[in-house]
């Protein structure tokens, strides 16, 4: 009978603690990695990580590539991301308040290295925020419809060579991330 009883006390705490990591630590996750973002860079405004807080804020290795990042408000509309790559590979991923990748694009997806994004509320939010319909506000080759009011756009391109860091940053920091 104990034996039994400890076995179900083990269950139950098991899953118990897997369905608490499965359901709350990514939102507390990425609720940390927007706050560390937004305390580096602001809110709809584009910088380029140096390479201590590319490890400090995403998580990566700071060598492989550069990256820069925009902390994505929509509470007062739309926001504009006009992306700037250089020939090399490259990376742009948008992602919800939940740590979910909301739309992700790559050079060989996109076919281009410049291009603008009109970041848009989630659709319930747009009637509140007088976009009747989720229409764009403003004119856009690409409309996302992001599934929160905050987001983090990460533009990331590879790094070939270290001493090449200046020249890449310099490109992707002629991105810009504007609220409208």
């Amino acid at each position: 009978m104990s034996r039994a009883f400890w076995l179900i006390v083990f269950v139950a705490g098991a899953i118990s603690t897997h369905l608490g990591y499965v359901l709350f630590a990514p939102n507390w996750q990425m609720g940390r990695i927007l706050d560390a973002a937004a305390a580096f860079q602001g809110s709809n405004s584009l910088g380029v990580l140096p390479a201590e807080a590319e490890q400090a804020i995403l998580g990566g290795d700071g060598v492989s590539g550069v990256a820069a990042i925009c902390v994505i408000d929509l509470s007062r509309g739309p926001v504009r991301l006009s992306a700037k790559f250089p020939e090399d590979f490259w990376t742009l991923t948008l992602y919800g308040a939940d740590g979910k990748i909301v739309s992700s694009f790559a050079e060989a997806q996109a076919g281009l290295r410049d291009f603008e994004l009109t970041l848009m509320p989630p659709a319930g939010l747009s009637a509140v925020l007088g976009t009747p319909g989720g229409k764009a506000a403003i004119p856009s080759a690409w409309t996302v419809t992001m599934t929160s009011q905050r987001g983090l756009a990460v533009l990331w391109a590879s790094l070939p060579q270290p001493h090449q860091r200046a020249r890449i940053a310099a490109v992707l920091g002629a991105s810009r991330c504007v609220g409208t």
